[in-house]
């Protein structure tokens, strides 16, 4: 197994599209949902700003994970996808 846990330094360094695990704290949570159609249905995400000792980067919440974290408090993520848009590389949790 190839291990995934990594630093938000070592994410924004990393290639699109890699999975991985890391240990982050929640710095900021959007308090509004937005709602996106996905696939012809209706679904609820958040923004968050997420920090570890190395940086910060956005993570996307999506439907279950939005009301399971709080800011101020730090979660290992597992499975989170690494995206990019307009030049600004974020964490998806899919």
């Amino acid at each position: 197994m190839e291990n995934r846990l990594h630093t938000v330094k070592q994410i924004l360094e990393a290639d699109i599209y890699e999975i991985v695990d890391p240990k982050v704290k929640i710095i900021t949570k959007s308090q509004s949902k937005q709602s996106v159609m996905k696939n012809q249905v209706s679904m609820q995400k958040i923004d968050t700003i997420v920090a570890d000792d190395t940086g910060t980067i956005k993570l996307i919440l999506w439907e279950q994970l939005i009301d399971s974290v709080h800011s101020g408090l730090s979660y290992h993520f597992n499975n989170l996808t690494i995206c990019i848009f307009d030049d600004e590389k974020f964490v998806n949790s899919n």
